[in-house]
């Protein structure tokens, strides 16, 4: 990033995370050639991971990538693997700048309001690098800046709602896979309560 304040309107950030760019791409992020026989819940971290290399920084492109916290985060996942930032740090040390969300639920309530943040009346991008904020904890743990770079501050909690997939909508072939995620990551079909009436 060329400035490192630590608070700034997020669209400078933007305009200079696709500088030069001369259009827009959208990469599918197509299973790795070893995925289906590894097995396990880390394969897809394999596959992202190698798109964004072969796609992105080895045709020295610019991407917006976004993908569930567990993926992104500069740390390893919760099972200890590597995960897609690693690897892709791994591969191009500093190639990657990860934003987590406010008052979505990636952050535990007690650790958003321990950040005593002002109220904003428009999107604000917090970055944790030498600040008060990066020195929190994450979820008991490393503090923030080892997890991410900045904070997205797009609204309130209280602006957030919970919009799930109307009743039928997903079909039986996307449920089995979602059946097949749920039992490698907890060993029962949790992921359904998240899709409500969608899922029944």
């Amino acid at each position: 990033m060329a400035s490192r304040n630590s608070c700034r309107e997020p669209r400078a950030a933007a305009a200079t995370s696709i500088a030069g760019a001369r259009g827009r791409h959208a990469c599918r992020l197509d299973p790795h050639p070893d995925a289906r026989r590894l097995g396990s819940l880390g394969d897809n971290n394999i596959s992202f991971a190698d798109v964004i290399v072969r796609q992105v920084l080895q045709k020295r492109h610019r991407a917006l990538v976004v993908l569930g916290t567990g993926h992104v985060m500069k740390s390893k996942d919760r099972t200890g693997s590597d995960n897609t930032t690693v690897r892709i740090e791994n591969y191009s040390p500093g190639s990657t700048f990860v934003l987590l969300l406010l008052y979505a639920g990636v952050l535990d309530r007690a650790t958003e309001d321990s950040l005593g943040l002002p109220f904003r009346d428009r999107p604000v991008l917090y970055e944790l690098s030498a600040t008060h904020i990066g020195q929190v904890p994450y979820h008991n743990g490393p503090p923030l800046s080892q997890t991410a770079d900045a904070l997205l501050y797009v609204a309130p909690r209280a602006a957030f709602t919970q919009a799930l997939p109307p009743k039928g909508s997903l079909d039986a072939a996307y449920m089995r896979e979602v059946d097949r995620r749920s039992m490698i990551e907890w060993g029962e079909l949790r992921a359904r309560q998240f899709l409500g009436a969608a899922a029944r």
